[in-house]
């Protein structure tokens, strides 16, 4: 309706008709508050995230403007948009919201095997060998300088995927079983000179170096070696034997 007043409106009426217009442009709605996104884990796309909150100049929904993105860990910035519940009169209003991706935890189906070490030897000794888990990744010891005791032992690994910016380490335990050590001769005793006729038990050994403490004894001190200058066996028996073998 358009009205028509003359600038006489003493001798003259106003006049009242009809004219068309024409509204070209949508409106646009004003977003005040952007929502807020759930997060999510690596490898998980922007669906798995749920947008909470947000407010706008009009009823209508937010959802993420492409909701099949996965994103890497960390705290990225990704695109929402606002619909408004009335698309014919109202534009639909993009934004962006940070969404929290949280490292995935890769999955160890089976754990290597360990190498046998010696007493005395730290676990960096132990090779490891095989392992699979469901990224590219390195299995290690998770404390290579611990000396582990005699016996089997069951020892922490640690699997470091290749991507350590989107997945986290993994820990479990591996058994290494640890044998008794050898201990080193580097000079053997002298032989006290005996009688033909007596055994070795009568003669006396002088001296001797090992790697560790210990004693030298004949082996078979019942023997009675013949006339001259005889080799014969001698015994190292560490003090410890339960973590030593004895060296003839």
């Amino acid at each position: 309706s358009v009205t028509f007043t003359p600038t006489d409106t003493t001798d003259y009426n106003t006049v009242t008709g009809s004219v068309t217009v024409t509204v070209n442009n949508k409106a646009t709605p004003t977003v005040t508050a952007w929502p807020a996104a759930g997060a999510i884990t690596y490898g998980q796309t922007l669906a798995a995230s749920t947008l909470a909150g947000g407010t706008a100049s009009v009823a209508g929904t937010f959802a993420w403007t492409n909701p099949a993105t996965a994103s890497g860990a960390g705290t990225p910035s990704e695109s929402v948009t606002f619909t408004p519940n009335d698309t014919t009169d109202y534009n639909t209003v993009a934004g962006s919201v940070t969404v929290t991706v949280n490292k995935a935890t890769p999955t160890v189906s089976a754990w290597p095997t360990a190498g046998a070490i010696a007493v005395g030897q730290t676990l960096s000794s132990s090779a490891l060998a095989g392992g699979t888990a469901s990224v590219a990744g390195t299995f290690s010891w998770t404390t290579p300088t611990t000396t582990p005791p005699l016996g089997t032992d069951s020892e922490s690994v640690t699997f470091t995927p290749n991507d350590t910016t989107d997945y986290n380490t993994v820990t479990g335990s591996v058994t290494v079983t640890v044998n008794k050590a050898t201990a080193t001769v580097s000079v053997w005793p002298t032989a006290g000179a005996i009688t033909y006729g007596q055994t070795l038990a009568s003669s006396t050994l002088t001296g001797g170096t090992a790697s560790v403490p210990g004693t030298f004894s004949w082996t078979t001190p019942t023997t009675a070696p013949p006339l001259g200058t005889d080799s014969e066996s001698v015994t190292f028996t560490p003090t410890d034997t339960a973590d030593y073998n004895t060296v003839t």
